[in-house]
């Protein structure tokens, strides 16, 4: 399990899509 916060997650999403 991961310990990201939400924002954390979020700004690793857009990493992820690229954006």
């Amino acid at each position: 399990m991961w310990n990201y916060s939400t924002v954390d997650f979020a700004r690793y999403a857009s990493m992820e899509c690229g954006v």
